[in-house]
């Protein structure tokens, strides 16, 4: 038994001399490397790593390859002794990309002997599976993982491990990239019989430089790595290579010890590479692998998935658009039928947006402005200053004030407008009035600074903020105007109703308004982004503030509207005023009490 112990370390020692360098201490059998490619090369491949070959040289660069790709190789080394290796590499732009390799080397029909004589033969082999992952931190930077799965065999004997990788990747300056990768950075315990083997740490470094044209049609690869294994001493990996219109490629290097040379071939999808290393003491060695690209490139199926969302986000924005087309046609049908016209031309006017040659409705338009025309103004009665009026003054003048505090200017010009209304002459008012517009004329010339500077540095969303605020003080600013449509040309205000809707069907109000309000910004009389903010504020149930009602011109008129009536003391006008108002605010509190007040005058009146 002692004897064929014997023998079996011996064949060990075999196989694995070739491996163990001059300085002693030992290294991973697969340090050979995967990839003729990277072989002819020299093995210097840590920072190049563009292709499937990344798994093993530095899974980093997984994260920067643009499409699938199955790989294999085949290396006769010696003595029978065989190093096959298999990976596919799958990039995706949203959860990194993944790989998966396995290796093996080995030799078969090993003779066991026994005092010189011949007892049959057995096997050696060691493999790995690695299952890899790469991810991009920042724009040019990556980092990425292997996990190993470690298996030797020696006749009857055998034994698992586990092991890991890690690896960066930076890229720089264009065509500069530099890598590193911590090998066994968990290492793998191997026993077989009474002896265990724990796989060295590897510590590489590497620099390259792509793509320097030589030529219109060639340009060069190059790189350097520099590895220090456990107990062994430094290390070189470094080689080059030339590609002759991204088909042909010849290429040298030198891997550690000696002279290794390459060729490639690419075809269509298809990759054939070749590489011939110098060996000492036994054959040099031939090395061949072929790799397949696998369907559209990572930036050619984002563009696709891009495409698509953008053709069911048209579909989605023109179904929307057919049905407020529908509704408001039907609203102005409805009011029309019931004489009340100055409704019917709203929503007509609001279907016409959304069909701007509709022949019936432009007729119906036609119709309705020239029976208003026809109509005579109503005679107001006299106004009468009393108790109740300068309490009307006095509420008024008081929300003004209100407004005015909280930066609300448009909304307290239009109380106090109001005010102004029942006397013209009234000083205090005058005078507010006066304070609010300097104060308007003060903050629009702030905020076209801001604007301005925002725009200059590229910071769109703060320069459309600045924009719609100038455009919210001063709806006639052209420079506020003019600005909002050049930057607004550069934005996708499609693609932010279409994640607006989207997210509303999904019932994530909350994002799906952010949406809206930034198309908003974009595209103030958007009507899809209006109608849906109104159907969230319905969903949301929150009470609603004057300040609310402010924002939407079309609802703070009504609810002005309203007041007026109110003051001439027509309250059913006020009340039907004021209920346009709840059906698209139904929980303002400030329109619910007008009601209950103008109600409550009606019956006084009456009794």
């Amino acid at each position: 038994m002692l004897k064929r112990l014997k023998i079996y370390i011996f064949s060990f020692l075999l196989l694995t001399g070739s491996l163990i360098a001059d300085d002693a201490g030992q290294e991973s059998l697969f340090s050979i490397g995967t990839g003729a490619r990277s072989m002819g090369m020299g093995g210097g491949f840590i920072s190049l790593a563009d292709d499937v070959s990344a798994i093993y040289y530095n899974p980093a660069g997984l994260a920067f390859i643009d499409y699938q790709e199955f790989s294999l190789m085949h290396v006769d080394l010696f003595e029978g002794t065989i190093y096959d290796f298999g990976g596919y590499a799958y990039p995706h732009f949203d959860f990194g990309s993944f790989g998966i390799g396995y290796f093996r080397i080995g030799t078969d029909n090993i003779i066991r002997r026994n005092d010189y004589i011949d007892e049959g033969s057995f096997d050696y082999s060691t493999s790995q599976l690695l299952f890899s992952y790469a991810r991009i931190l920042q724009e040019n930077f990556s980092y990425g993982i292997n996990f190993k799965v470690i298996h030797q065999s020696l006749d009857t004997y055998s034994d698992y491990g586990f092991g890991a990788d890690v690896g960066f990747l930076f890229k720089f300056h264009n065509n500069y990239s530099a890598g590193f990768i911590l090998r066994d950075l968990y290492p793998a315990e191997l026993k077989l019989a009474s002896t265990t083997e724990t796989t060295p740490l590897s510590i590489a470094l590497g620099m390259a430089i792509q793509e320097i044209n030589i030529t219109e049609k060639s340009h060069v690869n190059t790189s350097i790595d520099i590895e220090k294994i456990e107990n062994r001493s430094v290390k070189i990996h470094t080689g080059a290579e030339i590609i002759y219109d991204n088909t042909y490629a010849l290429r040298a290097g030198y891997d550690k010890d000696n002279f290794a040379f390459g060729a490639g071939l690419k075809f269509s999808n298809f990759k054939l590479d070749y590489a011939y290393k110098l060996m000492d003491n036994i054959n040099d060695s031939h090395r061949f692998s072929l790799s397949i690209l696998i369907g559209p490139s990572k930036k050619q199926r984002l563009q696709k998935i891009q495409e698509d969302e953008q053709v069911r986000g048209d579909i989605i924005i023109e179904n929307e658009k057919q049905r407020l087309f529908e509704l408001y046609y039907k609203k102005g049908d409805d009011y029309y039928k019931n004489g009340q016209l100055d409704s019917s031309l709203v929503y007509y006017q609001r279907a016409l947006g959304f069909d701007e040659e509709n022949q019936e409705i432009n007729e119906k338009i036609i119709q309705i402005e020239q029976r208003l025309k026809r109509q005579q103004p109503t005679k107001i009665t006299p106004f009468i200053y009393t108790d109740e009026v300068e309490t009307n003054i006095t509420a008024y003048f008081a929300q003004a004030e209100n407004f005015y505090n909280k930066k609300y200017y448009n909304a307290a010009l239009d109380m106090l407008q109001l005010v102004l209304d029942i006397n013209p002459e009234d000083e205090q008012t005058l005078e507010l009035k006066k304070t609010v517009e300097d104060a308007v004329s003060t903050e629009i010339s702030y905020e076209m600074g801001q604007a301005t500077r925002a725009e200059q540095t590229g910071n769109y969303i703060e320069a459309i903020r600045a924009y719609n605020h100038i455009l919210e003080l001063d709806p006639s600013n052209n420079i506020a105007s003019a600005a909002m449509s050049r930057i607004g040309s550069n934005i996708d205000v499609a693609g932010l109703l279409n994640r607006g809707i989207d997210l509303f069907n999904k019932k994530r109000y909350g994002q799906s308004k952010s949406s809206f309000i930034e198309a908003l910004s974009i595209d103030r009389q958007n009507e899809v982004a209006l109608e849906y903010l109104k159907k969230i504020a319905q969903i949301e149930v929150e009470p609603t503030t004057l300040e609310e009602l402010q924002r939407d011109k079309a609802v703070w008129k009504l609810y002005l509207d309203g007041l007026r009536f109110m003051r001439d003391k027509q309250y059913e006008k006020a009340i039907e005023t004021w209920n346009k108002v709840l059906k698209l605010y139904p929980n303002n509190i400030n329109t619910i009490n007008n009601i209950e007040q103008a109600r409550l005058r009606l019956i006084s009146k009456s009794e």
